[in-house]
């Protein structure tokens, strides 16, 4: 092993455990602030079931001797929450910080899964957890106590699985997926057109096992009230939302506040229906073509246009691209791998445009509340076949390109370490 590689491994595990720091000691402020969190509304149900109440319950904050804040109830399916259960034996800021220690073993696991079949990288394995450690959609899903992380590990396992061709764990694991996901369903649609059906009954199951462990232990009417706080959802046209609901409704419509360009809700959802009905009229038509050699590229199909056809297609799950980006710089095609670095600087740079609601003005319309969108365009062009092998740009160079990316994030995590330590947050 080389000086120059010792070196790039010792730095990185010191960052990761400098970022690993920051998270953690954000965690514990941010448990301070009660109700102050994504994580707040998944605590809560816990207390409800052992209270007696329905786990789905509005939730409301005092502000005042007669005044009270009704908060965004718990979103998660019941099975996530079955399996949350033993954290209600904590107060708040404790669950808080416990979540948090899973969820990022979660994130580091799931880079460490998803970088199994590419050999190449093996000897980066440290300096690449360190980026997928810095990539902000993995920040804020520990800054928010967002429950994403589990997919992390849940889909590079089935992924695994499946390119081996062992179906049934596989099939458990995807079942597993759909189980806290909804829109993880399109792999069932996928696996049905490449006619994996032992995969396929094998991830039924599972479902059916999940739906019946949440009903036993919740009651099956917890289901409907899942159901019904699904409904409830108003805030469709954030920033946050790339999916083509929250793209046209950003246009189209003035949900939560939103300035639109034009206002036509219809329009929205019927450009919202058009383009979902075609995106999986493509996909079943790529899929029933593909070769088995070309499983990855399928599987990566579903990870990009789940999230485009979710109705809440959330940045927090923007690091299941991962598997979908390896393959992409793996072709060998220099232009390529520059497109695709070109996407992950966008996605990187989203913390610098995201508007946490109200969306007024024409750039915010177009730019900052539609790069992730774009970015999820972008990556289905680059999917859409193989490309030839092209190698004209020198290896060091994207070393430098990716110190580009993400010298900034890094930064920020290493000034905020030092504050944080020291005692003086900045």
């Amino acid at each position: 092993m080389t000086v120059k590689r010792m070196s790039l491994l010792l730095i990185s595990a010191i960052l990761i455990c400098m970022s690993l720091v920051v998270f953690f000691e954000r965690a514990i402020i941010a448990g301070e602030s009660y109700g102050d969190s994504d994580f707040f509304g998944f605590y809560n149900s816990l207390l409800f079931f052992f209270s007696g109440r329905d786990i789905y319950s509005p939730i409301f904050l005092k502000l005042g001797p007669l005044l009270y804040l009704l908060v965004r109830a718990n979103l998660n399916a019941p099975f996530m929450v079955l399996l949350a259960l033993p954290l209600h034996v904590f107060n708040y800021a404790r669950a808080f910080l416990i979540w948090n220690v899973i969820s990022a073993g979660c994130i580091l696991a799931g880079g460490y899964l998803t970088l199994r079949p590419f050999p190449q990288w093996h000897k980066y394995t440290l300096p690449i957890l360190l980026l997928f450690l810095m990539y902000f959609p993995n920040i804020e899903t520990l800054i928010y106590g967002e429950p994403a992380a589990v997919l992390l590990v849940v889909l590079p396992l089935a992924w695994l699985f499946a390119r081996e061709n062992k179906d049934i764990p596989a099939g458990i694991f995807i079942g597993l997926a759909c189980a806290f996901k909804l829109f993880c369903g399109l792999f069932l649609i996928y696996f049905l057109c490449i006619k994996r059906f032992r995969l396929l009954l094998s991830a039924f199951l599972t479902m059916l096992a999940t739906f019946l462990a949440g009903g036993i232990v919740f009651g099956f009417t917890s289901y409907l009230s899942y159901y019904k706080s699904l409904q409830d959802v108003f805030w469709f046209a954030t920033s946050w939302n790339v999916s083509f609901n929250g793209f046209f409704g950003r246009l189209f419509s003035d949900g939560e506040r939103n300035v639109s360009w034009i206002m036509a809700p219809h329009l929205a959802s019927f450009l919202t229906l058009a383009c979902s009905v075609i995106l999986v009229a493509y996909l079943i038509w790529v899929w029933r073509k593909q070769t088995p050699q070309q499983f990855d590229r399928g599987f990566s199909l579903v990870l990009v246009s789940m999230l485009l056809l979710s109705p809440l297609g959330w940045i927090y799950y923007f690091p299941l691209l991962l598997i979908p980006y390896l393959l992409m710089v793996s072709e060998k095609n220099d232009w390529v791998h520059l497109a695709a670095c070109i996407l992950l600087l966008f996605s990187v740079k989203i913390p610098h445009l995201l508007l946490p609601s109200a969306i007024q003005t024409m750039p915010q319309i177009f730019w900052d509340g539609g790069v992730g969108f774009y970015v999820l365009l972008g990556m289905l062009v680059l999917l859409a076949k193989p490309y030839p092998e092209y190698r004209r740009f020198s290896p060091g160079l994207w070393g430098v390109i990716y110190a580009l990316i993400f010298l900034p994030s890094i930064a920020v995590m290493v000034i905020n370490f030092f504050s944080l330590t020291f005692g003086h947050r900045l």
